[in-house]
């Protein structure tokens, strides 16, 4: 019996050395996170969550706080008045040593936007950590 007991543990711990081994872990947040229609450099300018169909561009822009060099972080783009939300693009970048800020845009279609709500998610190392909810009216 103490040998099935001994094989038991073995089992559970084995089990969770994988499922850990399949989770990220990390410190990196975002912070200072803000929606605008223009920047000045690193400084959002402009700061709001209501556009208007002829904004050239949508910016999103923060803090990217305890992220070691290598860690990616990313922005996607929704139109969300479609059923399932409609996915706009998407971009991302390799964080640089010593670099904590930074901002992603998004520029107006040919035909200017669509009325109605939007959302950017951003994500780090591909987990979505972050959703900004925003509208053009």
């Amino acid at each position: 019996m103490k040998k099935f007991k001994t094989v038991g543990i073995f089992v559970v711990v084995i089990i969770v050395v994988v499922i850990l081994s399949s989770c990220s872990f990390t410190t990196a947040n975002f912070s200072n996170l803000a929606m605008s229609s223009g920047m000045d450099g690193f400084t959002p300018v402009n700061v709001t969550t209501k556009f208007n169909t002829s904004t050239p561009a949508f910016y999103v822009s923060g803090d990217i706080n305890n992220a070691p060099e290598g860690t990616l972080i990313a922005a996607a783009w929704y139109y969300m008045d479609n059923d399932p939300a409609f996915l706009i693009d998407s971009s991302q970048y390799e964080v640089a040593d010593g670099v904590n800020t930074f901002y992603f845009t998004l520029s107006i279609p040919d035909n200017g936007w669509p009325l109605g709500s939007y959302s950017v998610e951003l994500m780090i190392d591909g987990e979505v950590v972050e959703t900004i909810f925003f509208m053009v009216e």
